[in-house]
């Protein structure tokens, strides 16, 4: 075979949820295509590796040479792209995440979708923007976002997609009918239904039942739209043996916004699932972060951060041939179910969730989870147009200070903050008492 330095080969770089696919032809023919992080020195070299073995013809001055080429046609990390204008800087609060967001002009939830292009399964991000003057639309994910009368918001992390779990989020067709036009549930409606759905299937305490049903609704609501909080409760779900926390957790599963269910991710797969991905962390078996190992002491910091707004975890990642500081973005939602009890710093965080083991007789510990699958969907459908319809109004929500009784501050003040907020919300739209109604 003639030398490969003589051979036109034909780089093609596309830049696809924070890594580049790359396609090496030749001529018409395919000669090795990869996805690949091209800021990594060692998957540019695993890449040119698999090529020069698909073309064996290539010398190490081509080999160099293609390398340099695949890292300048990405724009690689050591290439500043050249500037069209003057830099502008950006007020941090047009900085918005891709799966949610509450504005005073404009609300957004992206959902997660599968699109056919030409015979291939991609993955793709569809907006779903709710704006003040009561405008519906739907847009492609993208790294603006320009809402009339406010201006331009900035997504970051601008690649991220969120990840379809379970069920639909929302269901296709509810999200053809909001964008139609048909009304959200009111707040008190929506907040009742979640408390008989939560009655059917958990056995709470009966003294303490009414307001733990109210407050475990509560704040599957506020799971929605968290991001307009600056700070937010954890869930802290206790009982012994049999009472029924795996259970309370499959519930939520089924209802909460961006669900990851874990008993044994590590730290670090933990935080950068919650950094791209955002959504609500329910994590089983909690107990364990009462173990003074480095991988539970990891985990520690992450969620004694993560419950305040610009909680950060930070990590020495790989950049090319150095390490740099790479900060994740760990603040959202999360429910921590155990036995022994959690750390005393970490269970400051949390509002409890006593449980006890069900009467034999229970009709509730005896219904099947996954059998409900229509009444799931139907909430989780009210849950997201909810959050769109109510947007605009969460930032004046989260600053009213008014729903805390006067006795009532510092940390706690954070905590109960977010929940009576949402229960004066369903409460002004005629929630009563906010306590269930419905079959047991």
């Amino acid at each position: 075979m003639s030398s490969a330095s003589h051979i036109q080969l034909d780089i093609n770089v596309v830049s696809k949820w924070g890594r580049h696919e790359v396609v090496v032809k030749l001529g018409d023919r395919v000669i090795f295509a990869d996805r690949i992080d091209v800021a990594s020195a060692r998957s540019r070299k695993s890449f040119v590796k698999h090529l020069k073995d698909a073309l064996p013809g290539l010398s190490a001055e081509d080999l160099s040479r293609l390398e340099q080429q695949l890292l300048d046609k990405a724009g690689g990390p050591h290439r500043r792209p050249a500037a069209t204008a003057d830099p502008v800087e950006v007020d941090i609060r047009q900085v918005i995440r891709p799966e949610q967001f509450h504005t005073p002009g404009a609300s957004g939830i992206t959902i997660p979708v599968q699109l056919d292009i030409g015979g291939k399964l991609e993955r793709a991000g569809k907006t779903h923007v709710r704006y003040a003057d009561g405008q519906r639309s739907v847009i492609e994910l993208n790294e603006r976002l320009e809402v009339p009368g406010v201006g331009t918001l900035y997504v970051c992390p601008s690649q991220a997609i969120p990840v379809a779990v379970g069920g639909p989020a929302w269901s296709a067709n509810a999200r053809k009918k909001w964008l139609e036009g048909e009304p959200a549930p009111t707040a008190s409606d929506l907040f009742r239904k979640l408390c008989i759905q939560i009655n059917r299937f958990i056995d709470l305490p009966a003294p303490t039942r009414k307001g733990t049903l109210a407050a475990v609704a509560l704040w599957i609501m506020l799971t929605y739209c968290y991001l307009a909080w600056p700070a937010i409760p954890y869930l802290n779900i206790s009982g012994p043996i049999g009472s029924g926390k795996t259970r309370l957790l499959a519930v939520l599963a089924k209802l909460v916004f961006g669900p990851h269910v874990s008993s044994n991710m590590t730290g670090p797969a933990l935080f950068r699932t919650l950094h791209t991905q955002g959504g609500t962390l329910l994590y089983d078996e909690a107990e364990r972060l009462r173990e003074f190992t480095p991988e539970m002491q990891e985990l520690r910091s992450m969620l004694l951060a993560g419950y305040k707004r610009g909680g950060r975890a930070t990590r020495l990642d790989k950049v090319g041939e150095t390490y740099q500081p790479t900060q994740f973005d760990v603040y959202g939602p999360k429910a921590l179910a155990c036995i022994q009890g959690l750390p005393p710093v970490l269970a400051s965080r949390c509002i409890e969730v006593r449980l006890l083991r069900a009467e034999p007789d229970s009709n509730r510990a005896r219904r099947r989870i996954d059998g409900d699958d229509v009444r799931w969907q139907g909430l989780r459908d009210h849950l997201h147009s909810f959050a769109l319809e109510y947007g605009p109004c969460f930032h004046q929500r989260a600053e009213d200070h008014q729903v805390v009784p006067a006795n009532v501050s510092n940390r706690n003040l954070e905590l109960w903050q977010p929940l009576l907020a949402l229960a004066a919300l369903a409460e002004s739209h005629g929630a009563g008492g906010l306590g269930p109604q419905g079959s047991t």
